[in-house]
């Protein structure tokens, strides 16, 4: 996956977050989220029947048995051979508009 450095406005989040843990690191510690582009190639097909993934949850179901390169929404971005031009947009599109729909299911 394709990690860059937390911003001033992201390390205050982090630290307001743990914060609110009172020091008590039993009930969860800050967790930054990460996205991974795929290592696997496009005709790698996602399995059938339940699962919870997150392209699986937005699309009602409809990416169960899809192949990676033909499942809707940017979810698999590609970064192999070559990594997508457009990964960074298609990485911001996901989070943006698609992750939300996937955590409401």
């Amino acid at each position: 996956h394709k990690s860059i450095e937390v911003t001033e406005k992201g390390k205050l989040a982090l630290q307001s977050l743990q914060n609110s843990f009172n020091g008590d690191q039993t009930t969860g510690a800050a967790l930054l989220k990460r996205y991974s582009v795929r290592f696997a190639t496009g005709d790698t097909s996602l399995p059938e029947g339940f699962m919870t993934e997150m392209s699986v949850l937005a699309s009602d179901g409809l990416n169960l048995g899809k192949e990676l390169n033909n499942v809707s929404g940017e979810w698999y971005p590609k970064c192999w051979p070559e990594v997508d031009i457009d990964v960074d947009e298609k990485l911001d599109y996901l989070v943006k508009n698609e992750v939300p729909v996937a955590q409401e299911k």
